[in-house]
Parts: structure tokens; sequence; C-alpha cells
């Protein structure tokens, strides 16, 4: 079992949030008891958790520099790669990087794109460059509801509105929200909320958004405007006004968090944003930034790691499988669906031919699993790894026996 070499250790979890209560449950559920969680920014448990849980503490990252490491593990429980690699770096920073423990990510999400363009062109992401062309595609409610409930009998639990593409441009998004909370999943949204006007951003919000994330990369509109080109900073602290008066209200319950992207020539817009994200009463962190929008050069997702060979568009998958690199959470715990079903290599790389895996409704898991580890793409891309099941290697080698 994944926490039996766990048992006779000193736990602890470094990230308050959602996928960090779901460690924890499973934790306390096979006998373990965390000391406590560290968090940059939290300091509490949210109180609905059950009293067991919010029993744990939050204390600042510092707490770690007073613990005796010889037994010491540290969980880095954000799924979000950026944050991950942003953890484990303060983490290194303190002299403890041989005390995280890496485990496999509980929650598993899919990240769907209702549509297919965004209202901003920046120069860092994919859609804003141009890799990804935009268009009027949509997908229909009912199309949605069949991907959706097909995810939560696969074991998914939660749905990201988002992947390239600004959610906040479906009029009624509220519905796609409804659609996810009926099939019993979480719904995350992430926004760069510059858009001039959001009339449905409450009933958006009212109708189940249990998180909200919103992306800027800097305070003031000279700098703002590198990456995030064609949006307003203050059209997005509009929107983030608004969204702390109705939680003041209790219009909302959404977790909403303000997300500051940094590059090298943006340091000194992050004190400001946290101080407006305390003002506020919303959370806040911050994330190292991909690529350099001062440089005039698109990023090419697709030749960004070693051997950027890509798999043709009916090459069939090969024995004679390798499992001593480990597989990443991205393929066993996250899906990644266009406005047209489709579904692609992971959440990382763009939805382009070269990634494409299939049509998500007509493939069943092992079957998206394999064609995505088998991918050469994912051969050598470089996110974090943890062990693969015989459970999972007997699939994958399975799948790729029977379509050879």
């Amino acid at each position: 079992m994944e926490f039996d070499e766990l048992k006779d250790k000193r736990i602890v979890l470094f990230g308050a949030g959602y996928n960090g209560v779901l460690i924890l449950d499973k934790l306390l559920m096979n006998g373990i008891n965390p000391l406590y969680f560290v968090d940059n920014f939290k300091k509490s448990l949210p109180a609905s958790l059950s009293k067991q849980a919010t029993e744990v503490p939050v204390n600042p990252p510092k707490s770690l520099l007073t613990e005796n490491t010889h037994d010491l593990r540290i969980i880095i429980t954000p799924c979000d790669k950026m944050i991950h690699n942003e953890i484990k770096s303060q983490i290194t920073e303190m002299g403890l990087l041989d005390n995280i423990y890496n485990i496999r990510t509980i929650a598993k999400g899919m990240c769907i794109d209702i549509i297919n363009k965004c209202n901003l062109s920046c120069p860092t992401c994919a859609r804003g460059n141009g890799q990804i062309k935009s268009t009027q595609g949509v997908l229909d409610t009912k199309k949605f509801r069949e991907i959706v409930k097909k995810g939560k009998y696969e074991g998914y639990s939660q749905v990201g509105l988002y992947n390239w593409t600004e959610p906040f441009l479906v009029k009624n998004l509220e519905k796609y929200v409804c659609i996810s909370k009926e099939e019993g999943m979480r719904v995350r949204i992430s926004s760069n909320l510059s858009l001039n006007k959001i009339p449905h951003l409450e009933s958006t919000l009212r109708a189940g958004v249990d998180e909200l994330c919103v992306s800027v990369s800097g305070y003031y509109q000279d700098v703002y405007q590198i990456n995030h080109k064609g949006g307003k900073i203050e059209i997005v602290f509009k929107h983030l006004r608004t969204l702390s008066r109705l939680l003041k209200q209790k219009k909302i319950d959404t977790s909403v968090n303000l997300r500051f992207i940094k590059f090298q020539y943006n340091h000194d817009c992050e004190e400001p944003l946290q101080r407006l994200a305390e003002k506020l009463g919303i959370s806040f962190h911050t994330i190292p930034g991909t690529g350099n929008p001062l440089q005039d050069v698109k990023r090419d997702y697709l030749m960004a790691h070693k051997k950027p060979v890509l798999l043709k568009a009916n090459e069939e998958p090969v024995c004679g499988i390798k499992f001593d690199t480990g597989i990443c959470n991205l393929l066993t715990h996250h899906v990644a669906i266009n406005h047209e079903g489709n579904t692609f290599l992971c959440c990382c790389y763009p939805n382009h031919c070269g990634t494409y895996i299939g049509k998500y409704i007509d493939l069943n898991y092992n079957a998206i699993l394999s064609l995505r580890y088998l991918h050469p793409k994912c051969k050598s891309c470089n996110m974090i790894r943890v062990p693969i099941t015989n459970e999972e290697q007997e699939a994958i080698i399975a799948y790729a026996s029977t379509s050879a």
C-alpha cells in the first residue's frame, strides 16, 4: 500500500487546499495522523470539515525549520505543476529537499473547454500566440453532460471549466455548472476576469462554483498588459471588488483565489497584489511564469523537451514497454477535453494534432491512459512521476498487445 511506509514517520502536509484535505482524509483513514499543515497564506482549514480534520493545525512554512528531519516527511499537496514546483523550491531553500515524499494526487479532475476562444492574446499562452486557432465552436450541454457523466463513472470528482479558453465568454456558463453539480462534481473555474461586463458572474458562481482562480501578471496597467495582452487591470479589480462584496454579503460561498504570475520584470507587483487580496478577503498565491512575454517568440510547446517526436495520426502503440520511469499524475488523475469532445495528451500541452488522443466518449479509461502513456511526448516530459501500479501496468500492456 502507498501509505504503509509513512506509518512510522512524522508527516507534514504543505498546502491546505482541496487536494490537501483529500490527502488528509486518506491518511486518517489509514491510521496516519499528520502533525500539521503548512501554508503560505491560509491559517486554518474550512470549518465544514470533520472535527478530526479541523483539529489538524495550519502553521506557517517556517515551522518546518524547527523539526527533527530524521523521520520527517513533507507531502506537497497541490496538483498544479507550477505551484508544486514553487513549493518544492521553497522546501529546497530550507535544506529539506530529501524530506519530500511524492504521493499520488487524490482528486481526479477533468479540464473541459466549453468554447474555443479567449478574449486576450497572452504571448506565453498557446492560445494567445496563435498555436491554437480560435473558432466559434461550442460544446453543447447535451454532449457536455454525457462527458461529465462518463467522467464521474470513471472516478473523476471535479470539473474545471477551462484549459486554454476564457470560460466567462460562455453566456450560459451557469448551465454547465449546474450540470456538473447534478452529476456530483466539484466545479472549478479559472479566468482572467478582463471582460468589461460579466452580467452572469454572480449567477454562475451561485450555481455552485466551488473555486474561482483569477490570474494576473501585474498590478499596474503598463506591466499587466505585457503578458495579459489586450486586458485592462482596472476591469479585473472592478470584478474582484464585486466578488469581495458578494462574499461579504454571503451571496456566494465560492473560494476566490487571486493568482499572480511572476516574471523577471514584474516582481514589484507581488506585494501590492497580496495587500489587495487581503483587503478584499480573498486568497492569494504566486506562481512562476513560463516563457518570456518580453520576447517576440512563440513558445513551441511541442518542442519544449528532449526527444521531440510526435505520434502520427494513426500510429499504433508498441509493446516491449518499460515502466522504470514511473507515471505522471496528469495521466492517472486528469483528462483534458476540448469543445468538440476530443481528449488530448494532457492539460500541460496544447490541443494539437500531435497531442490528439481520440473522442473521449468513445474511449474507456484504460485506452486513454495507455495511449497517453505510450505517446513519445509523454516519455520526454519532465513532470513529476510516481510509481506505477501493477493494475496500470497490466492495463497498458493489455491495450498495447491488442492494438499492435
